[in-house]
């Protein structure tokens, strides 16, 4: 098919927005005319018809008249790219200084490092203590670094609120390592095999005695909680119940007094298609009679 005879379209002329010429990928341009999007074959526009609602008398779309026009590459595929690039960034500036006010991030909680009790320095001072120490190479901590020990964890429980009772697995970890040191510095040390302890077996002896005791009054704080829990939530149970109880009595008469109306009228209609001759005197009395049954047969019963 032939070109249109109407001036090409020029490149520069063009919004770089309005034509693709990326590779791998199809070749298309925005026609001015109809917009919408069209393939360019041999830099001519693709004959194309308009929608249904520009349709001629006769009931054929005509075409578009933008339909076969050359394209005029009068810029390298680069300096389009470039001027893709200019404008996208022009559009990414406006929207950026249009002020979308966003949610602000919720502020980080500071690290259990980062507190004021840190306990950095004295981890780092007993590894280097352990390191050089040949006593505590053996597996056997001296005096030092129990004392290093207990500093650590006095100064993390400071830096760690927690509800009472809520250490009581790393209490006892902590009782498990204090009686496997003892263990082995009794094995090893010489004085301490004769029966008569030395100052490090009493003061592992001393800091058994001391975690055990902590550990048997976590354990009791423990039970007590649940305990405590326990009586709650029989109380919430108990309250709910009650409630329920309270719920129903001050709906029952109302209950009741429908369900006796409902079935009032349910033998009202059928006493009218069972004896449609009935005179208005016998359907009264009879009547009367249903609705004394009814009333006896929901009537709330008295407390006693």
């Amino acid at each position: 098919m032939r070109p249109s005879t109407r001036e090409p379209l020029l490149l520069s002329k063009l919004a770089p927005q309005d034509i693709n010429l990326r590779d791998g990928e199809p070749r298309t341009i925005l026609c001015p005319d109809c917009q919408t999007w069209h393939r360019l074959e041999r830099k001519i526009v693709k004959p194309h018809h308009l929608d249904r609602t520009g349709r001629g008398a006769a009931g054929a779309a005509p075409r578009c008249k933008g339909s076969l026009r050359r394209v005029t590459f009068d810029l390298s595929i680069e300096e389009w790219g470039e001027r893709l690039l200019r404008a996208e960034e022009t559009v990414t500036g406006r929207r950026a200084q249009g002020g979308t006010r966003r949610k602000p991030l919720p502020v980080a909680p500071t690290a259990i490092s980062r507190l004021a009790h840190t306990t950095d320095g004295l981890r780092n001072g007993l590894r280097a203590h352990r390191a050089s120490c040949q006593v505590c190479r053996i597996g056997v901590p001296c005096d030092h670094a129990i004392n290093l020990s207990d500093r650590i964890n006095t100064q993390a429980q400071a830096a760690i609120p927690s509800r009472p009772g809520s250490n009581l697995a790393g209490r006892a970890a902590a009782l498990d390592r204090t009686e496997r040191a003892l263990a082995a510095h009794r094995h090893t040390c010489t004085t301490c095999r004769t029966g008569r302890p030395c100052t490090t077996g009493q003061k592992l002896t001393a800091h058994r005695a001391t975690v055990t005791q902590t550990v048997a009054d976590l354990r009791q704080t423990r039970r007590h909680q649940d305990k405590q829990a326990s009586v709650a939530e029989q109380h919430r149970t108990r309250d709910t119940a009650r409630q329920r109880a309270h719920q129903w009595e001050t709906t029952a008469t109302a209950v009741k007094n429908a369900d006796a109306q409902r079935l009032r009228d349910e033998l009202d209609a059928t006493l009218r298609q069972l004896s449609p001759t009935m005179d208005r005197f016998a359907r009264a009395a009879l009547d009367s009679r249903i609705t004394g049954l009814a009333m006896t047969i929901y009537r709330p019963k008295k407390r006693q």
